[in-house]
């Protein structure tokens, strides 16, 4: 099964998430609680969940912990393997499918809620809709959640820190448009509805160095020896932005979803 880009899911030297699981699932912050039970709200009851690019499972484990059935697709194996790891820890029925988001091989119309949780960049843009779309049974809600950071004066320090170190992170689109679009290709004649949950997190200094590896423009994209000169200067520019840890950094979780039409 070949997932974005056409990379196969089982050409293991190609998923670079496969190197950032550990941070991913140490350090990235949870999704707020009031999101998530949103999202339980919009399910069709008795129904599972799909979601795709579920990485370590922050999503989806909070989802299961809620009473839900999950069906959690990941193409990177370090990152399922840590997933199913901690689903069989904990006794929650979430079950790690090892695909692409574009191509799961799960069964049509059954799923009752599809999410794609800070996933949708890395979706192809017609596949990717194409699959939620077939995923979801009638009546059934494909949610997408994105985050964006509030902007505090470490949070602009950093983002310029990134930039300084990977051109490609500068000037990026929002993942809310990202979101909206992904939705509106799934379910194009479906009314859409946009949803906003604020959180502030305090995090520790390795919290925040974690989190800054598990960055799709950090971790996965610079070398060893840059990923390095990222941290020292990280560590030093958050001391001087904002003072000893922990260190406040607000997030705004934005949720687009649309149902499709019941039977």
């Amino acid at each position: 099964m070949a997932g974005r880009r056409g990379i196969e899911v089982h050409d293991e030297r190609r998923w670079v998430f496969h190197r950032v699981a550990e941070d991913y699932d140490r350090h990235r912050p949870p999704w707020p609680a009031a999101a998530v039970d949103r999202l339980i709200s919009l399910a069709v009851p008795g129904l599972p969940v799909c979601d795709l690019g579920a990485g370590t499972g922050l999503l989806a484990l909070d989802l299961a912990r809620r009473g839900a059935r999950v069906d959690a697709v990941e193409p990177a194996r370090g990152m399922g393997e840590a997933l199913a790891a901690r689903a069989a820890a904990a006794a929650l029925p979430a079950t790690w499918v090892h695909a692409a988001g574009e191509a799961t091989g799960l069964p049509g119309e059954g799923y009752g809620l599809v999410t794609v949780a800070d996933a949708v960049q890395w979706l192809d843009g017609e596949r990717g809709p194409r699959e939620a779309a077939r995923l979801l049974a009638p009546g059934g809600t494909l949610a997408v959640l994105g985050v964006r950071w509030e902007g505090n004066p470490l949070q602009r320090a950093v983002a310029e820190l990134i930039a300084r170190h990977n051109s490609r992170a500068a000037g990026g689109g929002r993942r809310g448009d990202v979101a909206s679009a992904f939705v509106a290709a799934a379910l194009p004649r479906r009314p859409r509805r946009r949803e906003v949950f604020g959180v502030t997190d305090a995090l520790p200094e390795e919290t925040l160095v974690g989190l800054m590896r598990s960055h799709s423009y950090v971790g996965p994209a610079l070398g060893e020896e840059g990923l390095r000169r990222f941290e020292d200067e990280l560590r030093a520019l958050a001391r001087a932005v904002a003072g000893e840890p922990p260190w406040a950094w607000p997030r705004v979780v934005e949720l687009v979803h649309a149902s499709r039409r019941g039977r």
